[in-house]
């Protein structure tokens, strides 16, 4: 100690010259009062007269701010920095070809000013510089300050690097510099020690006497060196002066470890333990008055894979190290740059004396055996489920379906759901009242506690995992109470963290809306939630000391008046984004102890097993994240009585690890470009998480039903991403949000794959060398069942699914395309999806989103920064269209391919173009590359874009349509939004706010235009595509089908096709006109399809094919897949589906409720969709809807008055004495010469034709939407009030056209009160409605009915309704009680089928192809069987139309479907 000692009084002797270029900044050059180029992040201002800059020193140009050299007394100068209104720390620098690693310098300087900071860009080996500041100036100084610190890099932090000075802060905050210097230390020689030894069975490491690592050994056969880079073991950290050298390391008595440091005063003990397969390091002592950190272990070791920035491991060659903190007191973290980089700190916060950390180096094999070791030995969280580890326990691999609102009234059909695939139901959304209180939900669990545990114990009785998603400590979210949690309401509690804390200046009234704070608002923010004194309040601005626009009460608080002198602060928002407000706890006040044992309570009593942890940024909010992030989870498994499988969001620490058993998924649900996500982020989530000892999860995943901007989830996306759960043996997670199960109706696929592939993961189906390359990004794979002699063999095959490419027969469009096939020749799967038909050349019904006629439209011009130029001109001529020329002129400045550049133009009003998805226009390029990126944008709320790339290379003019959006090539360039924009949320089209031109990826050093024309949104029309053919070489196929658009037809390599609906229902099955043969590498496509005025041209093609098998897998238990023999099965909220093996039949028209009462016959015809000319097997579904007692329509009214027979429209002219439209209202509404109607539509009516009078003369009425509105009204005065007071309903027969409209029918009484019908247009026909007079509403006077008005509402866009209304009535019919439905006939095309059965309320009957019939009650059970031997025969649908009919002798209502029986393959 003494040799050592003596070398510390020596160090501050041996100095070196200074090393700082013009450190004193006396030597200046001038320079313009813009001294450097606008590269997108401002420039370089500079004041003084004269303008001059300090020679030596570079303006960083990315870094910009204000700067002067101000005249010092002596004469010279010194610098001065201003942050500007960009607030960039405008930083100066200079390179440092004097440093040298592992040399230790002193900086000193003088400074003064409100914020800045000194320090070193350190450039390493391998990725970006670090910008270090290794003095920062926190405190405001009016004088000048003397101040110095050490520096030293290892070669893991820096190769070179470049010293800096910066301002920091707000705007207006200032750094001033002068005399400063870098000396170089040189730490003299001293008495050497003997090297230090610590070593156990696995592993020998050797530190020398100056605390390097010198030796790293495994004791693994042959003993192989680890040891990485050098660095110094231990490191101390003194005030404002940095780390300071160590000079000398001695071993004491035992196991303790002295090191000194280079200031007088200042030293550290550590001791080292060494066990079996691990070694502790313990600080148990640390010397120096204001030493703020110290590093008591800090190695690299050459272990340059596997890495886990969690667990703090690595491995290599066989060896692994995994650094674990034992205590709160210890940051054990790490690095991986090439190697391994090992630290553990301790800081004066916690207390130094007594961090702990262990160490293990140990056989790669043994790695998380050793770990178990450490958790058990040294005391730290070890949980143990049924006996076994938790990290160990099957149970984590159980995917888990995220159940949206379960109820203890839907639990049942829940878990049917559930069965089908998942292992764990996760109770998901808002079964708390409120957070973080946490009491269940008493709109959904009405017995509180008791509900929400029985709810549990059924999920658990039927044989599968309870999970509860959880907000962690998040104060105010969701749930029944939402921010009237209990923490805020009546009294926001003081424990809740704030960020600014005064007291009141001045007594406030109750009724103030703006508040005196005592001190210094400058810091606080300009808008934001306070509490004051239990009450919140919000305020939007600030007037010296004063809060002002206050909103008094908040969240049930309650508003009061308050003294001078009372409490007031800065509520935290943890989670601002949406425009959320969430309060946050203070870690450190017993309130979170408190919310700990709220969470584990439910927990406890619900005996549940595994958790997702959302939210958690309200720990990030209470700093230091290493320390309080995961503390949650930590102390809340501590508390179960039962650890559960616990991952989230946010609580992922070395410390909490312990408690953790899950990663993280890769993001929410992704709406566009889901397989792309898959493939880059959700398929690699398993592998990043067993780094870490930590089952990953491949989800969240949603299987979106179809709507104007999202087609349907096929299974093929959940087979990629359940095999790439295999792959990483992890869970996934699905969302399910009840009533809506089976809207995607190929759901029960996709469980089935979900259930097949957690199978493989629980017995190990797939070896691991094989798991192992089918991670990758970009790797997909496939199972295919075979069955054979052998019994039921799956086949792991990897697979290729191209790029959605559309295809259009015609001059404009494409009718051939490039594709390749990786694998062997081969007979593919083919996906073909049909679009509608648009005019490529645009018509009348087109809508224009920019036309250059008048100027250039685009009145907003950005870049991603001062390289890249744009500008727009009205260019000369016109483009082959004839329409105006927009020129895009654009510059790269750059070394390298450009980023973005932009021009904007908002729409106002928001433009509907759910009817016009499709965009057109004519592009012309000078072929200098790069993309064009036409973007649809949409509001800040729904945060939404639609991308459609244009590839730049070709030369002249273009004409483009713009057919699917687009995301993969998102990846390819940089832009000023995220992936959230294009992918994550469903992009709005009836609300279209922008449109946007991009340009990317222009070539270095160029410049360009590229003109466009008229760009305009193409009317779709509705028609089908017929006889799609596809060919290849030689090869063709035929698919004798009619298809809607967004119908889609599957063909499997045999030649067998499925037509689905666009929501995946089977509609037909059947065999096309030869199979498509695909040769190795690249092959082209063509297309055709049969051609005709009313025919869509357009198809959506996707191509799979297959490699070699990989793995064929035999399971050790029985997966059984459902027979093709029909039945029923609960669907959504009441509803039942028809199955066929994993198939759910739908009729291809739409399901018609009938009204059989009396006898009355109804009939309608159905188009089939196959164009063979063959006959298919016919199924029938008849579904009793009789609901209570109903009107007999049959007998003679007691009471009959004619409101209108439409014989005459005099009544519905538009005139003074018709004044109707004072019973409408609605937004934008206008009246016209036609009527009232809503913004961009029009209506008209007219007597019906004579066709459409079989129930006496008819009024049409039509109406269509061509803009923002979707609603109109048609109406009459009475000459007189009607008394329809003795009538009990109104009788109206109404025509619908089968396009999903509504039809409201109403009556308003002479003192404004109105009776409202409304009526779902499904039906294409005729159907009488037997309206209720008892549904008007409260206080209607029916016997001063003064008006009839009938409305359209949910018009769809550029598509005309037309509904006919006949003899108008009201009656008064006598009541009669609901009868079985009995005596049911069905004639299908002339054949008449009789149902012998009889049908109760909520009975079903199904008859199959061949006559077997079968009666359900709710769809999960058969009460009882029928078999009919001669309807086999009848059971026939035909090729074209069919007619059908439907009679009964009693009953009412019932539901009608009549579908084509598929192939039972």
């Amino acid at each position: 100690m003494r040799a050592i000692l003596c070398c510390i009084l020596a160090v501050s002797a041996v100095a070196s010259a200074q090393f700082a270029v013009n450190g004193d900044f006396n030597q200046v050059e001038p320079c313009g009062a813009r001294a450097s180029d606008d590269l997108g992040y401002g420039v370089w201002e500079v004041s003084g007269t004269p303008t001059v800059k300090p020679k030596g020193w570079v303006l960083n140009p990315n870094l910009t701010g204000k700067l002067e050299m101000v005249p010092s007394e002596g004469g010279g100068y010194h610098l001065k920095l201003t942050n500007n209104d960009l607030k960039r720390s405008g930083h100066v620098f200079q390179p440092a070809p004097w440093f040298k690693n592992y040399q230790w310098y002193k900086v000193s300087a003088k400074v003064k000013g409100t914020k800045g900071a000194i320090g070193f860009y350190r450039y390493p080996p391998s990725g970006e510089v670090v910008v270090k500041q290794d003095f920062v100036l926190s405190s405001p100084s009016l004088d000048w300050r003397n101040v110095s610190f050490w520096f030293m890099a290892e070669p893991s932090e820096a190769g070179n690097v470049s010293l800096f000075a910066c301002v920091l802060g707000k705007e207006g905050d200032t750094f001033e510099v002068d005399d400063l210097r870098v000396e170089m230390v040189e730490t003299p020689a001293f008495a050497k020690s003997d090297p230090i030894v610590i070593e156990n069975r696995h592993c020998r490491l050797v530190l020398s006497s100056k605390g390097e690592l010198v030796e790293a050994v495994s004791k693994l056969p042959g003993g192989k060196s680890i040891l990485g880079s050098g660095c110094l073991f231990f490191r101390m950290k003194a005030g404002d002066r940095g780390w300071l050298p160590l000079v000398g390391l001695e071993r004491g008595v035992g196991d303790r470890l002295t090191c000194v440091f280079a200031e007088p005063g200042y030293s550290m003990d550590v001791a080292f333990r060494c066990y079996d397969s691990y070694f502790t390091f313990l600080v148990t002592d640390v010397r120096g008055p204001d030493v703020s950190e110290v590093s008591f272990l800090k190695m690299n070791l050459g272990l340059p894979s596997n890495y886990g920035g969690l667990l703090n491991t690595a491995s290599g060659d066989g060896v692994s190290a995994v650094l674990l903190s034992c205590n709160d007191k210890t940051h054990a973290s790490s690095s991986m740059s090439k190697e391994l980089g090992l630290t553990a700190t301790a800081y004066r916060e916690f207390g130094m004396p007594g961090a702990k950390v262990a160490l293990a180096i140990v056989p790669s094999e043994s790695l998380l055996d050793t770990v178990e070791i450490v958790e058990i030995e040294q005391d730290l969280f070890h949980p143990v489920r049924d006996g076994v580890w938790l990290r160990r326990h099957p149970g984590r691999f159980a995917s888990y379906m995220m159940a949206f609102g379960v109820t203890e009234a839907n639990v049942d059909e829940v878990i049917e759901f559930a069965r089908g695939g998942f292992g764990c139901i996760e109770i998901s959304d808002g079964w708390w009242e409120s957070t973080p209180t946490y009491a269940p939900n008493r709109g959904l669990y009405p017995d509180g506690m008791e509900s929400l545990k029985r709810v549990c114990k059924k999920i658990h009785d039927a044989g599968l995992q309870v999970g509860l998603h959880a907000m962690q400590g998040m104060v105010g979210w969701g749930g029944r109470l939402g921010k009237r949690d209990p923490y805020v309401s009546p009294k926001a509690d003081s424990r809740l963290l704030q960020s600014h804390r005064s007291v009141l200046e001045q007594d406030m009234a109750s009724d103030a809306k703006e508040l005196v704070v005592a001190g210094d608002l400058s810091t606080w923010p300009e808008q934001g939630d306070l509490n004051l004194a239990g009450e919140v309040v919000r305020y939007s601005g600030k007037d010296g000391n004063r809060l002002t626009g206050c909103e008094r009460g908040l969240h049930g608080t309650l508003q009061k008046a308050h003294p001078k002198g009372a409490a007031v602060g800065v509520l935290v928002n943890c989670f601002p984004i949406w425009g959320h407000t969430i309060y946050t706890p203070d870690i450190e006040s017993t309130m979170f102890e408190e919310i700990v044992d709220n969470l584990a309570y439910v927990f406890n009593e619900t005996g549940a097993d595994m958790a997702y942890f959302d939210g958690g940024e309200e720990w990030s909010k209470n700093p230091p994240g290493w320390r309080n992030v995961g503390k949650f989870a930590l102390a809340f498994q501590k508390r179960l009585r039962k650890p559960i499988f616990l991952g989230g969001n946010n609580l992922y620490t070395n410390l909490s690890w312990h408690a953790i058993t899950r990663g993280a998924p890769n993001f929410d649900p992704i709406t566009h470009g889901r397989d792309e996500f898959s493939l880059r982020f959700k398929g690699t989530n398993p592998i990043n998480n067993g780094r870490n000892f930590l089952v990953g999860d491949t989800g969240w995943f949603a299987a979106h039903a179809h709507s104007p901007s999202v087609c349907a989830v096929t299974p093929d996306e959940l087979m990629l991403i359940c095999l790439k759960a295999v792959a990483g043996n992890s869970p996934f997670s699905f969302h399910a949000p009840y009533g809506s199960y089976y809207t995607n109706k190929r759901k029960p696929e996709m469980l089935s794959i979900i259930k097949l592939t957690d199978q493989l993961k629980r017995e190990g189906s797939v070896p691991e060398s094989i798991r192992n390359t089918m991670w990758q990004p970009n790797i997909r794979h496939t199972l295919d069942l075979v069955e054979g002699s052998g019994g039921k063999r799956w086949q792991l095959r990897p697979n290729h699914k191209t790029q959605h490419t559309v295809l259009r027969e015609g001059k404009m469009g494409t009718s051939e395309i490039q594709l390749s096939n990786p694998f062997g020749k081969q007979r593919p799967l083919v996906r073909l999806r049909a679009m509608s038909f648009v005019e490529e050349k645009g018509d009348v019904q087109s809508v224009t989103l920019a036309d250059f006629e008048k100027g250039t439209e685009f009145p907003e011009v950005s870049t991603a920064n001062g390289a890249l130029k744009m500008e727009l001109v009205r260019g000369e001529g016109t483009a082959p269209d004839g329409s105006a020329i927009l020129e895009i002129h654009s510059k790269n400045e750059g070394k390298g391919k450009s980023s973005w550049l932009c021009a904007s133009k908002p729409l106002s009003p928001a433009l509907n173009l759910v009817d016009h998805r499709h965009l057109g226009l004519w592009v012309h390029s000078d072929g200098r590359g790069g993309i064009m990126n036409v973007q649809l944008g949409s509001s800040e709320s729904a945060g939404s874009v639609r991308e459609h790339y244009i590839d730049l290379s070709f030369t002249g003019w273009r004409r483009f349509v713009l057919d699917r959006p687009e995301t993969e090539r998102f990846y390819h360039y940089s832009w000023p939004y995220g992936m959230t924009a294009p992918m994550y949320r469903v992009y709005p089209y009836h609300q279209v706010t922008a449109v946007k031109v991009y340009l990317n990826g222009l070539p270095a050093q160029s410049e360009g235009v590229v003109k466009i024309g008229r760009l305009v949104a193409l009317a779709e029309q509705p028609y089908p595509v017929e006889n799609p053919r596809l060919a290849v070489g030689e090869t063709s196929c035929l698919v004798p089908v009619r298809m809607r658009p967004d119908d889609y037809v599957e063909i499997s390599p045999e030649g067998r096709y499925v037509l689905y609906e666009a929501n995946g229902g089977v509609l037909a099955t059947g065999r096309t006109e030869g199979v498509l043969e695909l040769p190795q590498g690249d092959y082209r496509v063509s297309f055709s399809s049969r051609r005709g005025s009313g025919l869509s041209n357009r198809v959506d093609l996707t191509v799979f094919t297959e490699g070699d098998i990989v793995h064929e897998i035999e399971l050790q238990s029985a997966f059984e897949l459902p027979s093709d023999e029909l039945r029923c099965r609960r669907g959504d909220r009441g509803a039942l589906r028809v199955m066929s093996g994993l198939s759910q039949l739908v009729p291809f028209d739409l399901p018609r409720d009938v009204d059989v009462f009396g006898g009355a016959q109804v009939s309608w015809s159905s188009q089939a969709p196959w164009l063979d000319g063959k006959e298919r097997g016919a199924a029938v579904f008849i579904r009793s809807l009789a609901g209570g007692s109903r009107f007999d329509i049959a007998s003679k009214p007691q009471f009959e008055l004619s409101v209108d027979n439409f014989q005459s429209l005099d009544g519905f002219a538009e005139d003074a004495g018709n004044t109707y439209e004072k019973c409408v209202s609605g937004a934008g509404k206008s009246i016209t010469e036609q009527g009232v109607v809503s913004l961009g539509v029009t209506q008209s009516v007219s007597l019906s034709p004579e066709e459409y009078r079989p129930h006496g003369f008819a009024m049409r009425y039509a109406a269509k939407a061509t803009g923002e509105g979707n609603w109109s009204a048609k109406g009459r005065t009475f000459a007189k009030p009607l008394d329809l007071s003795q009538a009990n309903v109104i009788s109206l027969w109404l025509h619908g056209d089968g396009q999903g409209e509504d039809v409201r029918i109403q009556f308003w009484d002479v003192n404004g009160k109105y009776a409202d019908w409304i009526i779902p247009v499904k039906m294409s026909g005729w159907k009488r409605l037997v309206l209720p007079t008892s549904q008007a509403s409260s206080g209607f006077d029916w016997s001063k009915v003064g008006y009839f008005v009938v409305l359209f509402n949910k018009l769809p866009l550029n598509r005309e309704c037309v509904v006919h209304l006949a003899d108008l009535r009201a009656l008064n019919l006598p009541k009669v009680a609901e009868q079985d439905v009995t005596g049911l006939e069905l004639v299908l095309n002339d054949a008449k089928i009789a149902l012998p059965e009889k049908l109760a309320r909520g009975e079903s009957l199904l008859l199959d192809e061949n006559g077997n019939g079968t009666v359900w009650t709710d769809g999960t059970k058969a009460i009882r069987t029928f078999k009919l031997t001669d309807a086999t025969n009848a059971l026939k649908l035909k090729a074209g139309e069919n007619k059908l009919s439907l009679t009964a002798k009693t009953g009412s209502e019932v539901n009608v479907q009549v579908f084509a029986v598929p192939d039972k393959k």
